[in-house]
């Protein structure tokens, strides 16, 4: 009979069947009083293969997983493979794959859905940040390169920033420009997308996931009906079930490849024995699958919340007090090494030069020209922020391990009485401690970046009057001192780490493996635990068990949007490197790509409502199936794991549909930066433009904070924020397809608009001056923020208008 162990689609005709493997599986059949304790019973009954189904601890040699990042090698040929195949010429996927203790992500697919799509999302979805980085760095790289003229000049273009213009001079009118940077960023983008599968795993996060096709063997019988039966046990070591959603997948019967969780077991193990698959009203499988992973890894009960999060405050109280105790150690320890160095420096130099250096330190702050207070300005800045950055890192490494065993050192009843007695006085110890910390750090760093930029001031003063020549042991001393500040640097950082590990390793080393069964696992996501307010915010939901709904269209239209932006910018680039009049760009502008985009991107928000909507109105009464013993399987599996058939439709129609509106509706920030990343780039280009023209200091830094920042970076991110909130909300389809068009040229030519709205008033701030230009970029900022800030860029509140108005339609149309 054919079968496919992975989710396998089809059209529902009666002459289309999913293209499948031959498995020789078993018929259920009731278990008859004779056989009740006969394990060498050739059939296997139906309470052995629901007990073998309901178990969710698997033998640890089926539990194997591959790296998100190995399974898109080669083009994503596993992705790509169709499953007809799977068995006979690529058979050594199981191979890719290794023994594991859990996953990262369960990924669900619809194998109907085309490979290419599910490749292009994956590699993005995993590789995005990578590629974000890699491309700007090129560009910095492209920057330096261009500004030393060792590329070729191909254009010149006419900007203005405060009261400069750029040369008139003959035959070459404006300043110096060149391509390079866009060519730069495009090819980075590329040959990031073909290096990205294959990067080792210390420059990724975990991404050990679930693939059917190579963690089930897909050619011996009997492990593939092993790995089968382990289902359940799979979905509760994974983290996260991923739904690559597309419409196929809840449009087709679906194999529930993970729903055999604890309440799935019964029923997707007869439909495997007889697999007439036929679509469904109302998608039962597809649902149910998911409403399956939920109920393995249940959410917490409130007031458990609240417990753990009282403990994890009096926890952090605990290690930050630790953590004071460290920092105080370092400061004597500085001190000691400061002490130190003045004494070798009495000792070893004359009484004379030490007088001199020391009167060019005290003067430098008060006769130093602006440009060497800026220099200190930035020394004193970075060597803050990156000695901070390090410590909080640590900081938060050693809470998060140490909050996964808090259950584990203290006594709740203890914690309990004394939180719950004094709860404002604990809050606001805790916001005391942390200002301590903070402060304590401030002062060290102080310390250290206030005598390197002495240093480095003495260094410039000295070169700037050519007092090196009459006091050339003042230079020694310099150096010297900037080589014992790093040094002392890198001493404060080893100790830090090494007395944090040292505390780790003594708190946690005596704790057992596994926690107590009176409370929850530890959440996965330790290391985010860097802030303890976002601590205290991220215990608060349920952090283990995610079930997210990402729609492929999302990354697709990502990449269509970066790509066909680095094209627009190209030919924007022609245009005004060779002067044309300025109406050929506003007929571009005009007829540009993008609008193709905008239609597509409606399109596919709208098959995201039309599922929206299925689960709104799901009825579990109205669904429907070819065999009756395959509906009665379904519906015994429901009754035993909810309780019964309404409490199932109820909780499908409310918590699972609200989970995966919050999943389906949210369109990542990084996503939209991502989409604005080739206009920086082109920003940067014009940029370099001017400083080549030789601009001063003040209108390069006006353009750069009006244009590069405000307009760009921040204003371009708000409009394509815009531009997908509308195609979200303006999804549905018109009567008359003129309309539809003509909603969609509505939606071009406002993002259009407001694009060009923040271009002008960039321009002009860049021109009025550099605080202008900062209020700007600040407008900008708060725009964006209030924005991202707010329900309406997750678009949870439109959507939740639309379904309320079909719900309503839905209550009237029935009166």
């Amino acid at each position: 009979m054919s079968v496919s162990l992975v989710p396998c689609c089809s059209d529902c005709g009666a002459d289309v069947r999913p293209p499948a493997e031959e498995v020789c599986a078993l018929p259920l059949q009731p278990l008859s009083d004779d056989e009740e304790g006969s394990p060498a019973s050739p059939v296997l009954t139906s309470k052995s293969r629901l007990e073998a189904l309901t178990n969710v601890f698997p033998e640890e040699s089926l539990v194997r997983s591959i790296t998100l990042r190995k399974s898109l090698q080669q083009f994503g040929i596993l992705w790509r493979m169709p499953m007809a195949h799977m068995s006979q010429t690529m058979a050594n996927f199981y191979d890719w794959s290794e023994p594991a203790q859990g996953y990262d992500y369960f990924l669900a697919h619809a194998w109907r859905t085309s490979g290419w799509l599910k490749y292009f999302s994956l590699l993005f979805y995993s590789s995005h940040n990578f590629l974000l980085i890699l491309m700007f760095v090129v560009a910095f790289i492209m920057y330096a390169i261009c500004m030393l003229d060792l590329l070729p000049t191909l254009g010149y273009i006419r900007l203005v920033a405060l009261d400069w213009t750029c040369p008139e001079n003959e035959p070459h009118p404006g300043c110096p420009l060149g391509p390079w940077l866009l060519v730069g960023g495009f090819l980075a983008v590329v040959a990031g997308l073909l290096i990205a599968p294959y990067l080792p795993s210390f420059c990724t996060s975990s991404d050990l996931c679930f693939v059917d096709a190579a963690c089930i063997h897909q050619a011996d019988p009997e492990k593939k009906q092993a790995g089968v039966d382990a289902i359940a046990g799979f979905l509760s070591k994974s983290r996260q079930l991923r739904i690559l959603w597309s419409p196929p997948y809840f449009s087709r019967w679906i194999m529930a490849q993970w729903s055999s969780s604890r309440h799935l077991d019964i029923c997707w193990r007869h439909a495997i024995s007889n697999s007439n698959f036929e679509r469904l009203d109302h998608r039962l499988w597809c649902v149910f699958e998911i409403a399956a992973y939920r109920k393995v890894h249940h959410p917490r009960s409130q007031s458990l919340d609240r417990e753990l999060i009282l403990t994890l405050i009096l926890v952090h109280i605990l290690i930050l007090l630790l953590m004071i105790i460290i920092l105080l150690l370092l400061l004597i320890i500085i001190v000691i090494l400061i002490v130190i160095l003045i004494v070798i420096l009495i000792v070893i130099i004359s009484t004379s030069d030490i007088t001199i250096m020391v009167t060019i330190i005290v003067s430098s702050t008060s006769t130093s020209s602006p440009f060497i207070l800026t220099i200190m300005i930035i020394i004193n800045t970075i060597i803050i922020i990156v000695i901070i950055a390090v410590v909080v890192i640590v900081i938060g490494v050693l809470l998060g391990i140490v909050v996964a065993h808090c259950h584990l050192l203290l006594d709740h009843t203890v914690v309990m009485g004394i939180i719950v007695t004094f709860p404002v006085v604990t809050i606001i110890l805790h916001i005391a401690i942390v200002f301590l910390i903070i402060v304590i750090v401030i002062v060290t760093l102080f310390i250290i970046s206030t005598t390197t930029a002495s240093v480095t001031t003495l260094y410039f003063r000295c070169h700037l009057h050519d007092s090196h020549r009459s006091h050339p042991s003042v230079m020694k001393i310099t150096v010297g001192i900037m080589v014992v500040i790093i040094i002392i640097i890198i001493i404060i950082i080893i100790v830090f780490v090494i007395v944090t590990v040292t505390v780790t390793v003594i708190l946690v080393s005596p704790l057992p493996q596994q926690p107590p069964p009176s409370l929850p696992p530890p959440p996965p996501h330790l290391l985010l635990l860097v802030v303890v307010t976002a601590t205290v915010l991220m215990m608060a939901v349920n952090p283990r068990g995610a079930l997210v709904l990402a729609p492929m269209f999302v990354e697709r239209t990502v990449l269509l949007v970066v790509f066909g932006a680095f094209t627009m910018a190209g030919f924007f680039w022609i245009i005004d490197a060779n002067n044309y009049d300025p109406r050929v760009k506003a007929i571009f502008v005009a007829f540009n790509p993008l609008i193709l985009l905008v239609h597509f991107l409606r399109s596919n928000a709208r098959d995201k409502t039309t599922l929206l909507q299925d689960l709104e109105r799901f009825d579990l009464e109205n669904v429907h199936c070819s065999l009756d013993s395959d509906r009665e399987f379904v519906m015994a599996a429901i009754d035993r794991w909810y309780g019964s058939r309404k409490a199932f439709t109820e909780y499908v129609r409310g918590p699972l549909r609200q989970e995966l509106l919050n999943s389906a509706t949210r369109f990542s920030t990084t996503y939209i930066f991502w989409m604005t990343a080739p206009a920086i780039v082109a920003a940067l280009e014009d940029h370099l433009a001017l400083w080549k023209a030789r601009v001063p200091v003040r209108a390069a830094a006006a353009h750069f904070v009006a244009v590069v920042l405000g307009d760009y970076a921040l204003w371009m991110s708000l409009c394509m924020r815009m531009l997908i909130a509308l195609c979200f909300y303006f999804d549905a389809k018109c009567r008359w397809k003129i309309v539809d068009y003509l909603m969609t040229v509505l939606i071009h030519v406002i993002f259009c608009g407001s694009a060009f709205v923040g271009e002008l008033i960039g321009t002009e701030a860049s021109r009025r001056g550099l605080w202008t230009a900062c209020a700007f970029m600040v407008f900008a900022g708060a725009l964006l923020l209030g924005m991202m800030k707010a329900s309406f860029p997750d678009f949870r509140w439109l959507e939740c208008r639309k379904l309320k108005c079909f719900t309503q339609d839905k209550t009237e149309g029935t009166m």
